[in-house]
């Protein structure tokens, strides 16, 4: 950006509307921890009195509809090896939403069946909800019928994992979630790890990359 911060933008095939902007370097999620992340950080560390990790952060944006058939539920640290009560999601609002604008759903862990209706977290500006990371969830479908022309509704959100010595020998399927989510550079309780980015690939090979993961069809 014009501040000299790196970036990287990822995307779901099932969600076509929203993107995770993610802090690309150590300098650009230093940026975002000292102003929201670091709140949330020593608010889990004194719940659960010990260390805890910012393994990313980001800014997750959407730009038009949440369909209810995109709208999935998930869990954002969905790998079987890893247990309850050591890695957490926060998300947080930048500004006031519009009342229509979806709020996070999701299914408590005492209550595993389908049938049962999913309860709701409104998004308030100066609060964040922060949650394990294996609690399943989605967003609330909305529409961006009747918003202002240009509105994006965009959540600032944070990955925290817990630094025991206990959880030591979950920090490889954590590293492994982390490389799939945020390739280029996420922080282990080990340390950060960071990769280097392949330079842009020529348009006709980008296509055909694009083909042949089903992606698209020009």
């Amino acid at each position: 950006d014009g501040e000299g911060l790196s970036y990287d933008i990822y995307t779901t095939g099932w969600t076509p509307t929203m993107r995770w902007v993610t802090a690309g370097d150590s300098a650009t999620l230093d940026r975002l921890t000292s102003s929201l992340g670091a709140q949330i950080k020593a608010a889990l560390e004194e719940e659960y009195g010990e260390e805890f990790v910012i393994n990313s952060g980001c800014f997750v944006v959407v730009s038009g509809s949440v369909e209810k058939d995109c709208a999935k539920l998930h869990a954002d640290w969905a790998s079987e090896p890893i247990p309850r009560d050591l890695v957490f999601t926060a998300l947080t609002p930048l500004f006031d939403f519009p009342a229509t604008v979806g709020g996070l759903l999701w299914r408590p862990h005492s209550d595993p069946e389908p049938e049962m209706p999913l309860l709701k977290h409104s998004y308030s500006l100066g609060e964040a909800v922060v949650f394990d990371g294996k609690l399943m969830h989605q967003t609330e479908p909305f529409s961006f019928d009747g918003m202002p022309e240009g509105f994006e509704r965009v959540l600032a959100s944070f990955s925290f994992c817990a630094k025991s010595e206990e959880g030591r020998e979950h920090w490889p399927h954590i590293e492994q979630v982390l490389r799939d989510q945020t390739q280029h550079y996420y922080v282990t309780p080990s340390g950060p790890k960071a990769s280097p980015r392949k330079p842009p690939a020529p348009f006709p090979i980008a296509r055909e990359e694009v083909r042949e993961l089903g992606l698209g069809s020009y």
